[in-house]
């Protein structure tokens, strides 16, 4: 049986929620699809840091006349994610285990420059964001490039992530790992 010393884990949908409508309710009051539809339309540029924050909120400005709400939700959306309780209680135990705990996002870098903002993060030993290096989930060389930076053995970690696309491509990285959807006691047996 494999001991897994290093514990990965994604942020949205595992560490904490990210849920547009919730977030959208949080920051602006409402939820209004046609705003939703202008925020998430090219997010995964912001992810991939392809797009400067500043640009794409600009962009998002300019087609709607509701500027003040989307301001108001670019200001604070990544202050504003609902923790997830159950895996940040586990951290802790995985923690006082002596397990090694690192983050593995696709996140824009607004996020990462604020996500000390969320307490749990304090436990981890390092984390990779996908929009300072411009690499997102699934492309391996993210995986890659988190194994290298940490100087850690494939073998000896498992990751959880809330799509199961960037499990798959974890595992062909020589990763193991489990798509995380509320499941917390079939990983734990999967992992002891």
């Amino acid at each position: 049986m494999m001991n897994y010393r290093n514990i990965i884990f994604d942020f949205g949908n595992v560490l904490a929620f990210f849920n547009i409508d919730q977030l959208m309710m949080k920051t602006m009051g409402y939820v209004d699809e046609e705003l939703k539809k202008i925020i998430m339309a090219d997010w995964n540029r912001l992810d991939e840091g392809l797009v400067q924050y500043e640009d794409y909120m600009e962009a998002c400005l300019k087609l709607s006349d509701k500027k003040v709400d989307l301001n108001k939700f670019f200001n604070r959306w990544y202050l504003e994610l609902e923790t997830n309780t159950e895996i940040c209680e586990w951290i802790k135990e995985l923690k006082n285990e002596g397990k090694h705990l690192y983050i593995l996002s696709n996140a824009p870098i607004i996020f990462e420059e604020n996500a000390s903002f969320y307490e749990i993060t304090s436990y981890f030993d390092g984390a990779v964001y996908s929009g300072s290096i411009q690499l997102a989930k699934p492309d391996q060389r993210i995986y890659e490039y988190l194994l290298n930076k940490y100087q850690l053995k494939k073998e000896e970690c498992f990751f959880l992530d809330d799509k199961a696309e960037n499990i798959k491509a974890g595992i062909q990285c020589g990763i193991n790992g489990a798509v995380y959807h509320h499941n917390l006691e079939a990983i734990k047996r999967m992992i002891k």
